[in-house]
């Protein structure tokens, strides 16, 4: 983190807007994967959830929840029980 703070300039305010719970700031939030985009791609999930103004950034399977899927292949497929990680300024309903 400090090495990229040092050459990428205001990186520290992204950092800050991930790392703070105020109302300007984003947040992470997981949920169970919709219904709508089981059996669907990562892409799908991210033209899915930037209709909800929110950024999906890993998927968690149910068959391994232990280790999850950050910045999933596009093609990757999203499956029933598994779980979607993404960031927003608030929860999408």
């Amino acid at each position: 983190l400090v090495v990229m703070t040092a050459t990428n300039r205001g990186i520290t305010k992204v950092f800050d807007d991930l790392m703070s719970f105020d109302e300007e700031g984003c947040e992470f939030y997981t949920h169970e994967t919709p219904q709508e985009l089981v059996g669907k791609t990562f892409d799908d999930a991210i033209v899915y959830y930037r209709t909800k103004n929110a950024l999906p950034i890993a998927i968690i399977p149910s068959s391994n929840p232990s280790k999850p899927l950050v910045n999933p292949s596009a093609t990757e497929r999203l499956i029933s029980g598994s779980k979607v990680t993404y960031i927003a300024k608030n929860e999408v309903q």
